[in-house]
């Protein structure tokens, strides 16, 4: 019996694209600490710690609300910031569901994740997803020394590379992150 060559082709041809198909790594999540000392912050990122990302909390005093940005800058071939963090949350210990919208009212804070190139360009876009089940908390509060800290659970999706080139970074993005830092006015 003869087995036809294009039959042979496509079944060749099929196997080295399965096996050459590249896969996500799979998102694992962090076991995080039950507290950390002031200024101890620990941030991860699809279950690995990241220290590269630097809280900058401030207090938003026309407002009245609390703003929690983290930072990371990259350097290589372009000069990448990496910002995530979470605003507009009320000044009051308390668990918060989180929003992608800006300035949602009620019990909600809201997340997002920006990568700009070289200050200003955009760089991927992300939107959160899977909202239900992050979550951010802060559970204590002193308002006189300004220190605050909590943990946070947020993740984003990639929704466009806007025409950049590969940046490495995933296309889903969990942070989780337990936090105790001081703040200052905005």
């Amino acid at each position: 019996m003869k087995t036809s060559r294009p039959l042979s082709w496509l079944l060749f041809s099929l196997l080295l694209l399965a096996a050459g198909c590249s896969k996500e790594p799979e998102i694992i999540e962090a076991v995080l600490p039950e507290t950390v000392e002031l200024g101890k912050s620990e941030t991860y990122v699809n279950g690995v710690r990241d220290e590269a990302y630097i809280a900058d909390f401030r207090i938003d005093t026309f407002h009245k609300l609390l703003n929690f940005p983290y930072g990371k800058v990259r350097t290589g071939k372009y000069l990448e910031y990496l910002i995530m963090g979470f605003s507009w949350a009320p000044i009051q210990v308390g668990n918060f569901s989180l929003s992608g919208d800006q300035r949602t009212p009620g019990n909600y804070v809201d997340a997002g994740f920006t990568h700009l190139i070289a200050q200003d360009l955009l760089g991927y876009s992300y939107e959160l997803i899977e909202q239900d089940n992050g979550f951010f908390s802060i559970e204590s509060l002193d308002t006189v020394k300004m220190e605050v800290s909590g943990r946070f659970k947020v993740k984003f999706e990639r929704t466009s590379k806007n025409g950049n080139p590969d940046f490495d970074l995933p296309r889903v993005m969990l942070f989780q992150g337990v936090f105790h830092e001081k703040y200052r006015i905005q």
